[in-house]
């Protein structure tokens, strides 16, 4: 990974201090990271790329402005330092923000110190803790409660802090793109590869919203259509066809951060060519906060979690 770092230019860089890198390893020494491959202290090499950001050189400043993503220069890095090309290639987001209470900076969750470094490369801020990759699309799923968006849409980018959960409150949106053919974009723990290894961003609507926006018929359609329709390939195709129609609202290809597009009105794509949707970012009156924002007129109930897919 040096040999790799010494061609990254106008990077900036999260450093674990020494105490954070042998508390980790303590940590993780009988872990399965532990006897994985291309690791150093416990720690993958896509998880030593994932404390590069690939947004340019950032002071401090900039850091604690206000919440914020960046995009990570783990996925995939050796294709693209062979390549010679520059900057992230849909890398896994970092966010970064200040505890209200504390004024503390922070990168997913770990303290960011006062001192900071300049190099050829870039800046690099010491950081009180090892970042690990965020858990998976459907981890996150899993593990959402049920009192964090009743009736509204929670936005999950390719960790933000995740509270412990009731599984099964956003089951419907998991059925929703499985009988739609692509499960496999929510989960990539077992290696998934190509279209589905890509990073994506799930528009995750709770269980109650999907049954007041759809009648029972039209849920059963949706989410059993193709499984009662395998007998006939006619009626499975058009079966998926709907149903990919309407998850397609609910998914868009690479990471989308309501905080990176920032005020305005932004026309993203959903998940095929003929797709798109509408989503407005608004700040508060009177409001020095998160953003608000709104797909399609439907309320985001909380922007920007961070996934490792």
């Amino acid at each position: 990974m040096v040999i790799s770092l010494n061609r990254v230019r106008n990077a900036t860089m999260f450093v674990p201090t020494n105490d954070a890198i042998k508390k980790y390893r303590k940590e993780h020494e009988h872990g399965p990271v532990a006897t994985a491959d291309n690791v150093y202290g416990g720690v993958t090499d896509r998880q030593a790329w994932y404390h590069l950001i690939a947004d340019g050189i950032i002071d401090r400043q900039t850091l604690a402005a206000r919440t914020m993503l960046w995009e990570s220069y783990s996925h995939p890095v050796e294709n693209r330092l062979a390549s010679g090309a520059d900057g992230p290639s849909h890398g896994i987001m970092l966010k970064t923000k200040v505890d209200s209470n504390t004024t503390q900076l922070a990168v997913n969750g770990v303290p960011v110190l006062e001192k900071t470094f300049s190099c050829e490369a870039g800046s690099a801020f010491l950081i009180d803790g090892v970042l690990e990759i965020p858990p998976t699309i459907l981890d996150i799923l899993h593990e959402m409660t049920p009192s964090q968006a009743h009736g509204q849409r929670r936005q999950i980018v390719s960790g933000g802090d995740v509270d412990a959960s009731s599984p099964g409150e956003y089951s419907f949106v998991e059925k929703l793109l499985s009988a739609a053919g692509w499960h496999a974009v929510l989960d990539t723990s077992q290696g998934a590869t190509n279209e589905s290894a890509a990073m994506h961003t799930l528009w995750a609507f709770d269980n109650r919203a999907f049954s007041t926006g759809f009648n029972f018929a039209e849920r059963a359609y949706l989410l059993h259509g193709p499984t009662f329709a395998a007998y006939d390939q006619d009626l499975l195709d058009k079966s998926i066809k709907d149903t990919q129609a309407v998850a397609a609202r609910y998914l868009s290809t690479g990471p989308i951060s309501v905080a990176r597009l920032g005020e305005g009105e932004h026309e993203v794509s959903g998940f095929n060519s003929h797709t798109s949707l509408a989503l407005v970012v608004e700040k508060p009156p009177g409001d020095d906060g998160d953003l608000s924002s709104t797909l399609d007129g439907q309320r985001i109930g909380n922007a920007d979690v961070v996934a490792g897919n």
